[in-house]
């Protein structure tokens, strides 16, 4: 690890930063499994009407 913060050439705080951000558990998945089949009709309607996906 102390390695990869030399090489890198980031102050060990961000390194620390972003490894707590990146391993914590999303917060939101329950409210996107609810809203993930409307997402996906919506996309299926904007292909069908021939609006742009985004």
């Amino acid at each position: 690890m102390v390695e990869f913060i030399k090489v890198a050439d980031i102050p060990r705080s961000t390194y620390y930063y972003w490894e707590k951000r990146l391993n914590r558990t999303d917060k939101y998945t329950d409210v996107k499994a609810e809203f993930s089949p409307f997402i996906m009709n919506a996309k299926d309607v904007m292909v069908i009407v021939g609006l742009p996906k985004n």
